[in-house]
């Protein structure tokens, strides 16, 4: 590389991240083209801040509620066959996607596929007890396709686009203001990248927050698996409609106390207060122990603006998968201002092995009241 090269690559590099530092400053996020190199990974901007978000600011009315998901997560069987028939059938479901980039048709996705992201959004949300009712404001679709073809054409993750963006519209750009968004996932696939919320901007968790928010009452999605560096973009339109806050749980955390797949326990994990939405973290510490055993961890966040106030920890140590027994981890959060101390088991466990295999294999299995201890 010449010398002007490098002037000029150091230059844009600058730019670039002189750029970032100012729009994450106004809670925006703008990635640069130049520094994707992998085909196919996963990004995901900084979520969406909302500061008051029980305010009836640009909310739509809550769709109908019919049914909706549950799960009775302190019955082992329950919460597997929950996984085998929610989780796992709703990330092989097709997207039959009829736009392209080619001409910025944003295009239109299987209801089949739209209804298994709701799905997705409702099983994490059944799974911490909340209610699993989150229904499609249909109206909104349409604003979120356009959102997701801007992000995987550009390509980049912006919740506000720039008119200048490859197949910018203003609708996908209100769209892209109110949304989680997604790069190299869509869909399902995509609510699951939002819950695990990895990546360095993401400490605050928003975009699972957002997700197990108790008020939510109706989303809108679009999607795609149009292929631009990235493979599929997802908008997840979470500022569309709330509704009432319900009652339960008093605890909403994840991982969830009780019964949870190896499969879902993720880096970073959260707890916030139902009971106390607005209940500051900011002398909190957390604790953990594995069936008795101190598990070290890092408090990472304990922010405002997505949702009810959170504590973030990142534990170290850890190690799940298949094959495993049931294993135990207790979490307690002290100092939380006005609560008592709260204190919960989350019982990680392997869906494939039955309670049989695991008496089998000398197994013990683990903690079956796991709310017992629970405050508040």
């Amino acid at each position: 590389m010449s010398t002007t090269q490098e002037h000029q690559a150091v230059s844009t590099l600058l730019v670039c991240v002189a750029m970032m530092i100012l729009l994450l400053g106004a809670a925006h996020s703008v990635f640069c083209q130049g520094q994707w190199s992998d085909p196919f990974e996963v990004r995901l901007g900084p979520a969406p801040v909302l500061i008051q978000p029980d305010a009836a600011l640009f909310f739509h009315p809550p769709p109908p509620r019919q049914g909706g998901l549950s799960v009775d997560t302190q019955n082992r069987s329950a919460v597997v066959d929950f996984f085998d028939t929610y989780y796992t059938p709703a990330l092989s479901v097709p997207i039959s996607w009829t736009g392209s980039i080619a001409g910025c048709v944003a295009g239109v996705t299987s209801q089949d596929y739209i209804d298994a992201t709701l799905q997705m959004v409702n099983y994490y949300r059944a799974m911490t007890e909340l209610p699993g009712d989150v229904g499609n404001v249909i109206s909104l679709n349409d604003d979120s396709q356009e959102a997701a073809l801007m992000m995987i054409a550009e390509p980049g993750l912006s919740h506000t686009p720039d008119p200048e963006w490859a197949c910018y519209t203003s609708a996908g750009a209100a769209a892209a203001f109110k949304s989680n968004l997604a790069l190299g996932n869509a869909g399902p696939s995509a609510v699951v990248a939002y819950v695990r919320d990895g990546g360095a901007g993401n400490y605050d968790v928003g975009h699972r927050r957002w997700i197990l928010y108790p008020p939510q009452a109706g989303m809108a999605t679009g999607s795609n698996d149009a292929v631009n560096t990235y493979h599929g973009a997802n908008d997840l339109y979470v500022f569309a409609s709330f509704g009432a806050r319900p009652a339960a749980p008093s605890v909403v955390a994840w991982p969830p106390p009780a019964y949870v797949p190896y499969q879902l326990i993720y880096d970073r994990w959260s707890m916030s207060l139902n009971s106390a939405p607005s209940a500051s973290y900011a002398s909190a510490t957390v604790t953990m122990t594995l069936d008795g055993s101190n598990v070290p961890l890092t408090v990472v966040s304990r922010t405002a603006g997505y949702g009810d106030t959170t504590i973030v920890w990142e534990p170290s140590g850890l190690s799940f998968g298949a094959g495993q027994p049931d294993q135990t981890v207790t979490v307690t959060v002290d100092g939380i201002s006005g609560s008592p101390l709260v204190s919960y088991d989350v019982i990680v466990i392997d869906p494939a092995l039955t309670p049989d295999t695991i008496f089998e294999d000398g197994f013990e299995s683990g903690n079956t009241n796991a709310w017992s201890d629970v405050t508040p």
